[in-house]
């Protein structure tokens, strides 16, 4: 069992890893925000700015439109009567103020609990004594799932008659694997949850050895498959918003640590690098923003399952920062009242007029500080998806697990989206490509580790459910396939593409749902210099962890007692054959001799 701390929101990442400079996202500004295009859905006030669901070129108090169009595809389902009625979502954050206009009427008060020692009463998952303005984060995320509808306040949820609990798991003194455990469906206060959003995440700066059958966190989400009566709980967890620097903007060595990656725009952050987001049962959720474009913060990974909408900043001064903070953000419910969250008076600087109360919009639109504009992180892009994913098993509750995950799959869109560049790194013998951008494999499947599958398409994925009366093969793990023979240990030359390589041949002839790798390596050249990938016996190849990441300056070394490692780009392919690990050096020590060696590896293919 590995120790590690707990994990933190990610929106305590995107407070300084986020952004370029925290300053720079808290200034006051002006400008009247609101739009008057209302669809007739529902009467809550706000809806009309809430472009995720129904986008038509709004702002949403921001200085930035959205383009029409680019929104969940929701807006049919919702005219339809499909609102998630009775499926239990739990959010798994900094606890949730239950008792909030917009919530209180879909909350189920025996699906609350605070593990926090400073909490009077364990059932209540309200942030005690006078909570941090960030601690709202659980209320916005549980608001984007499943705020009530037609009540005549504030805003709608994706899923407005879900029933939503809450877990106050994320705070200082209350993560433990026993907490951990408990949290995720063996308590009375989690163990009939269905749904699961995990708006949280940690920036691993090096490999973190964890047993992938064994691992106290690896076993909690292993568990997931035992839920709603075998059918199994879908866990949705956000990708992280660590794209372009991890840790905090404060700090320059933190800041400083991926400044190659923003400049070649690959990610800092690899969301594969957490251990407990590699088995097929987290459903990894990378961030989108109203134009369609990969949220500037949103952290990518081979393990990325789906896309979400998450925003931008949603400033409302045109002149601030760059276009990496341009773009509406997410309206969400903020703890009620003017004297805590992030809506409330006596703050130094506002980042968006709406969030302000004495401002001319705050008093019009947000008089009593109920509401802010800022949600964002894929963080908000988690419980956007978890919302579809509860329409979903409203309208077929007989779905298991591997039935909604298989559905995201093939009814994600991608004809809204910017395509993800491909990324080229010179090396002395060619080019070698860091990250391939879309890529269609053998199985026809197109995939990218920006965008996973690509937009969640509530509207295609609903109608998906209530059409599947079948269900899916047995699943079947291989457990792990180690070389035929005992490896040498393969020294990773400097400046080659042909690196250092080792093959495995997997008799298993399965459909390919999902590959697990651990690899182990030796050696004081640094990760930052070093891409591992895997090719399949078809051909597709995919890049497993990218040079410049976070891992930095950390030697290969590092890896030596492992690193886990997944990947969805071989959906649908088979998997007998010989699959190949192989480890790049793009050097740029250059003179330094400093070498890698990859020692062994082994994979694990999950499927049907």
């Amino acid at each position: 069992m590995r120790a590690q701390s707990a994990p933190l929101p990610w929106y305590q990442r995107a407070r300084g890893a986020a952004a370029i400079s925290l300053t720079l996202a808290l200034v006051a500004c002006g400008g009247d925000g609101a739009d008057s295009h209302p669809p007739a859905t529902h009467n809550d006030p706000l809806y009309s700015q809430q472009w995720h669901l129904h986008n038509f070129g709004q702002r949403a108090f921001s200085s930035h439109r959205g383009v029409p169009g680019v929104d969940l595809n929701v807006t049919s389902l919702h005219a339809a009567g499909i609102l998630g009625q009775g499926v239990p979502v739990m959010v798994v954050d900094s606890g949730i103020q239950s008792t909030h206009e917009d919530l209180a009427a879909n909350v189920d008060l025996s699906m609350l609990y605070s593990f926090d020692p400073a909490s009077p009463d364990p059932n209540d998952a309200m942030p005690p004594g006078d909570p941090d303005e960030y601690d709202n984060h659980g209320t916005a995320v549980a608001g984007i799932i499943g705020a009530v509808h037609n009540n005549r306040q504030g805003v709608v949820g994706v899923a407005p008659e879900a029933t939503l609990g809450g877990i106050r798991l994320l705070c200082d003194g209350c993560y433990s694997v026993e907490n951990n455990l408990a949290t995720f469906g063996n308590a009375p206060f989690s163990e009939n949850t269905w749904v699961f959003n995990g708006s949280y995440g940690y920036d691993p700066y090096g490999p973190i050895p964890a047993d992938y059958d064994d691992d106290a966190e690896l076993v909690a989400m292993h568990g997931l498959t035992r839920l709603r009566d075998g059918k199994g709980a879908i866990f949705l967890k956000a990708a992280g918003n660590s794209f372009r620097a991890v840790g905090w903007v404060d700090d320059p060595r933190d800041f400083a640590r991926c400044v190659m990656a923003r400049q070649l725009q690959l990610t800092c952050h690899n969301s594969g690098t957490e251990p407990d987001a590699t088995p097929p049962t987290v459903f990894v959720v990378a961030g989108v923003n109203a134009e369609g474009r990969k949220a500037s913060y949103s952290s990518a990974g081979a393990n990325m399952l789906i896309s979400g909408f998450s925003g931008e900043y949603g400033l409302s001064d045109p002149d601030l920062g760059d276009l990496h903070f341009m773009g509406p953000a997410l309206i969400a419910p903020d703890f009620m009242g003017c004297q805590t969250g992030i809506a409330r008076r006596d703050k130094y600087e506002y980042e968006n007029d709406f969030n302000n109360p004495d401002s001319d919009i705050g008093r019009r639109y947000n008089p009593q500080c109920n509401y802010f504009a800022t949600m964002n992180g894929t963080s908000s892009a988690t419980p956007s998806v978890a919302g579809v994913v509860a329409l979903m098993l409203a309208a077929n509750p007989e779905l298991d697990w591997r039935d909604v995950r298989d559905i995201l799959v093939r009814t994600a869109r991608t004809d809204v989206l910017e395509a993800p560049p491909i990324i080229s790194l010179p090396m002395a013998d060619g080019e070698y490509i860091a990250d391939p951008g879309w890529q269609r494999n053998a199985a026809g499947k197109l995939f990218s580790t920006w965008y996973g599958f690509g937009l969640i398409d509530a509207a295609a994925a609903v109608k998906a459910a209530q059409e599947r009366s079948t269900p899916p093969p047995p699943f079947i793990d291989t457990h792990w396939i180690t070389p035929a023979a005992d490896a040498p240990g393969i020294a990773v030359p400097p400046s080659s593409l042909a690196g250092g390589v080792i093959s495995i041949h997997v008799p298993n002839d399965l459909t390919i749902e999902s590959v697990v790798t651990e690899s182990f390596l030796e050696g004081d050249a640094p990760f930052f210099d070093l891409g591992l990938e895997l090719i399949s016996p078809s051909g597709t190849r995919s890049v497993l962890l990218n040079p410049h990441s976070a891992f930095g300056d950390t030697p290969a070394q590092g890896a030596e007692n492992g690193l886990l490692l997944s990947s969805n780009a071989f959906y649908d392919e088979p998997s007998a054959g010989v699959w190949t690990l192989r480890v790049v050096d793009i050097n740029t020590r250059q003179a330094i001799t400093s070498q890698a060696t990859l020692q062994n590896w082994r994979i694990r293919v999950l499927g049907h």
